[in-house]
């Protein structure tokens, strides 16, 4: 991702991909949540983002691979998009963590989220 760009983003609204996973406190998986998160600070090494509910959440830059520009709510859509992420953010009571991946298992655990692949369906992967 774009360092510099990435450091204008503040007050952006956003939805991450992978989507949010949340635990309870005896930390069994609930389903996950599409949350809108806003950008409440950007620079180029972090960005704090933080949810409905107040979770506040800080990724690294290296953590997103990619942002579209993308209708998330009825805010205003030169300032929403989607987060592609290398990984996950989960959400444990008032605890909100970042678990690294590579992209492609980010991206399968994401087609699982949403339905588009079932745990046993081995995805090709291109070049083997």
């Amino acid at each position: 991702m774009n360092r510099s760009k990435l450091a204008k983003m503040r007050y952006f609204r956003v939805k991450l991909r992978p989507l949010a996973q949340r635990r309870n406190v005896a930390g069994r998986w609930l389903p996950a949540k599409d949350d809108v998160w806003i950008v409440m600070e950007a620079n180029k090494k972090m960005l704090k983002l933080q949810n409905n509910l107040g979770h506040n959440l800080k990724l690294s830059l290296d953590a997103i691979h990619d942002f579209r520009f993308a209708r998330v709510t009825d805010f205003d859509e030169t300032k929403e998009g989607i987060f592609k992420l290398l990984g996950f953010a989960w959400i444990c009571g008032d605890r909100v963590e970042f678990e690294p991946l590579s992209l492609v298992v980010a991206e399968d655990l994401f087609l699982r989220q949403i339905g588009l692949m079932t745990v046993g369906f081995k995805r090709e992967v291109r070049g083997k």
